[in-house]
């Protein structure tokens, strides 16, 4: 058994001069811990899943949308955001 401690305080980085996302996570249904390099899994997608509305705000005279990631990046790096809503076709991409 592990404490939600465990689950809650793991984040995703940024590393090696090729900047591969490394991703830690729980296996199921063994619980062991794992590493995702490069995106080889969809861990990243289903943990991410489970942001709620209180996690994300959006500031209208700004037009700002904004939500806590598990993601630390060791400096500065060009990201791509892709908004997608549930069952649409269409799909924003913003750079930044």
């Amino acid at each position: 058994m592990r404490c939600d401690d465990a689950r809650q305080g793991r984040i995703g980085a940024l590393l090696g001069s090729a900047e591969r996302l490394v991703f830690p996570y729980w296996t199921d249904p063994h619980g062991n811990l794992s590493l995702d390099i490069g995106q080889k899994t969809d861990r990243l997608s289903y943990d991410l899943a489970a942001l709620t509305p209180p996690e994300v705000t959006v500031t209208g005279d700004t037009a700002r949308l904004t939500a806590a990631l598990p993601l630390h990046v060791p400096g500065r790096a060009d990201v791509t955001l892709k908004l997608t809503g549930r069952g649409a076709s269409r799909t924003l991409t913003v750079p930044g």
